[in-house]
């Protein structure tokens, strides 16, 4: 895959190798929200489903421990959908939503619900969601094939707990299901602030 733009300013580059089975632990270096906003530069990358384009459906998932679909999610309307790694161990992923909680009434304002995907149990997405207060909704993909239809599964992870999670990306999905927006990065550690995920919806 080619880099080929950058989405966004660059105020600083988070020094966190990549999480590996030989260092697999990014949650110790507990990013702060703060940090992560201002550190908000993303490597654009040309992965996953187009912009313009259906996505899958009708693959399982799990949400509040019910099985559900994206069908069946965009029956209430778009959604801004946030692909993480895991709020379990990836410190990044727990800064990014935290930071994201703050943006959730306006992007209700702009006619959109705010989801989290990840391939963490139902019980830890809703741990993490209670001790945090945070009110974004989650949806769990154990086996990674909702991530996999969407083409985005991270590559250099092929084995160990890594093993299945997506590249750090954000999805503007329609209640037709499909793609109106979207940006992808390369490096775990590179996020979209929240002005930038605003521009991201205002830009369709």
């Amino acid at each position: 895959m080619k880099l080929f733009t950058y989405f966004g300013a660059l105020a600083g580059l988070m020094a966190l190798a990549s999480c590996s089975e030989s260092d697999p632990d990014d949650a110790k270096s507990k990013p702060n929200p703060d940090t992560l906003e201002q550190n908000a530069a993303v490597f654009q990358y040309d992965s996953g489903i187009s912009i313009g384009a259906r996505v899958p459906l009708g693959v399982a998932v799990k949400s509040d421990n019910e099985t559900t679909n994206l069908g069946e999610v965009l029956e209430a309307g778009p959604i801004v959908l946030f692909f993480i790694r895991s709020v379990e161990w990836c410190g990044f992923c727990q800064a990014q939503l935290k930071t994201v909680e703050r943006i959730i009434p306006e992007l209700e304002t702009r006619g959109y619900r705010t989801f989290a995907i990840s391939y963490d149990k139902p019980s830890i997405q809703a741990k993490f969601l209670a001790d945090q207060n945070l009110s974004i909704k989650t949806l769990s993909d154990e086996s990674s094939s909702l991530i996999d239809a969407f083409q985005l599964r991270d590559p250099q992870f092929t084995e160990g707990r890594a093993a299945g999670v997506p590249y750090a990306t954000i999805m503007v999905i329609g209640k037709s299901g499909r793609i109106l927006n979207k940006t992808v990065s390369g490096n775990h550690t590179s996020r979209p602030g929240n002005e930038q995920i605003l521009n991201l919806v205002d830009a369709i």
